[in-house]
């Protein structure tokens, strides 16, 4: 179902027949919202590296109707202190938001089931975790070094934590 590779000031982005897939952001918004819609379709990706070392960004908003977001989509965004993510999301790369060094609170949607390998890997200013109760599986390395977190309460659906999940968090109390 491809059709071409776009682009417009924000983003680099490959149409498909029935969906938009953001390949690049571009802009140095420091407040971004992904779309919900280009060219009349809906955005349903956002695809691998899509902001990688985005140093602008402080804030992004990833709205419902989103499905997939592909690996290291926010990797290295040194700048995002906030994020928040849809409901409406089930796929989620690894390194997702990796080396994210500013980013300090993460609320987990009900779509993401299993946090993926490296997902929060050296977020070192990340304070607290919002979980929902749909979490059944924490990846290899998932919140190592965020040497800010103080406690973790893990939600009673966990079934399995994968080999150093929590390594290196040196200020980790409970």
């Amino acid at each position: 179902g491809y059709i071409e590779t776009k682009e417009n000031e924000f983003y680099v982005y490959d149409v498909f027949k029935k969906h938009i897939e953001l390949l690049e952001y571009k802009g140095t918004e420091k407040d971004v919202v992904v779309p919900t819609e280009l060219d009349g379709k809906p955005v349903t990706v956002i695809g691998d590296s899509c902001f990688y070392r985005n140093e602008s960004v402080e804030t992004v908003i990833v709205p419902e109707g989103i499905e997939v977001i592909e690996t290291a989509a926010f990797y290295c965004c040194t700048s995002l202190r906030r994020a928040s993510l849809p409901e409406s999301c089930s796929s989620y790369g690894e390194k997702l938001f990796s080396w994210c060094t500013s980013l300090e609170s993460i609320k987990l949607p009900s779509g993401m089931t299993s946090v993926p390998d490296y997902a929060f890997n050296n977020c070192t200013s990340l304070t607290e975790i919002i979980w929902n109760t749909t979490v059944t599986h924490i990846g290899v390395r998932a919140f190592s070094w965020c040497t800010s977190l103080n406690t973790v309460v893990l939600p009673e659906n966990v079934q399995t934590v994968a080999d150093y999940a929590f390594f290196n968090c040196g200020t980790l109390q409970s």
